[in-house]
């Protein structure tokens, strides 16, 4: 299973060195999450490499990124223990002409 937490906590986005941890809210908690570094700049098609850059790249797309992680949750048969991670292969497998936020709303 998914870690979730029932009450926020301090859940800023975060760079640990290879990737972007953060959490995004799934109505009945929060879902502990990370996008690396190459799906990040897939998404933003720009190689940024330092790690004020690459925080700022995921404000930048938030939404879309935690569209995507939705997607991806819902997505899955089974949940599987530990954070979601987010590949650049989840970008490449986005549906055709179906923008991550239409995919996830239409899951959930």
């Amino acid at each position: 299973m998914h870690i979730f937490r029932e009450s926020f906590r301090a859940g800023r986005p975060h760079w640990d060195g290879a990737r972007v941890t953060f959490e995004v809210e799934n109505g009945t908690g929060f879902i502990e999450c990370a996008i690396s570094k190459a799906a990040l700049q897939s998404l933003s098609e720009a190689r940024v490499f330092r790690p004020s850059d690459m925080l700022r790249r995921f404000s930048e797309d938030r939404k879309r990124i935690e569209a995507i992680a939705l997607y991806k949750y819902h997505a899955q048969p089974e949940r599987v223990p530990g954070r979601l991670n987010i590949w650049e292969s989840d970008i490449e497998d986005l549906p055709p002409h179906r923008t991550p936020a239409v995919a996830a709303i239409a899951i959930c």
